[in-house]
């Protein structure tokens, strides 16, 4: 089999060159082995995953055909997968999706949390968000545990961020 149609591409981070992204072989994209890739570190570990997130899909909320290059993105949507969620969309979703699928990786704290740089011509703002929900916290569901700057702004709190580390981003 020389790969899965519907799937054209993954990419990576090498680990034996770092810095550098790489295709992977079109014959080495199935939807087996990117569950195994995605899980493989989890099934080793005595926690199984803090959140039980395995992927994040990334995808265009809103078409529009009037965004230009010069103009902003559009809208994008955020959809948070487990094992049995990933394989679903593997199986039955991928075909039709145009996006981005990205593996999950749980942060070291219990909150999920994120730095959003912006540039402009002479200037660099950073961002930070911090969910208020624990990744821990099954109860409620992935979306809610883990979303930050593509959620409500009821489900996260911005972080100040030191003036070392947005010197820092901003080089």
């Amino acid at each position: 089999r020389s790969g899965d149609p519907n799937l054209p591409a993954w990419y990576f981070c090498s680990k034996a060159d770092p810095g550098t992204l790489k295709r992977k072989n079109a014959c080495n994209v199935t939807p087996h082995n990117i569950v195994d890739a995605f899980t493989r570190k989890r099934k080793r570990s005595v926690n199984k995953g803090l959140s039980g997130i395995v992927a994040v899909l990334i995808g265009d909320a809103k078409p529009n055909p009037g965004i230009t290059e010069e103009d902003d993105v559009g809208e994008a949507t955020v959809e948070y997968l487990d094992e049995v969620g990933l394989r679903y969309f593997l199986d039955r979703r991928a075909a039709d999706y145009d996006g981005l699928l990205q593996q999950w990786v749980d942060p070291k704290g219990n909150h999920n949390s994120v730095m959003h740089a912006t540039w402009a011509q002479s200037v660099c703002q950073v961002t930070c968000k911090t969910n208020t929900r624990a990744l821990s916290d099954r109860r409620v569901g992935m979306y809610e545990r883990a979303v930050t700057f593509e959620g409500a702004e009821s489900l996260t709190v911005r972080d100040p961020v030191p003036a070392q580390t947005q010197q820092v981003i901003a080089q």
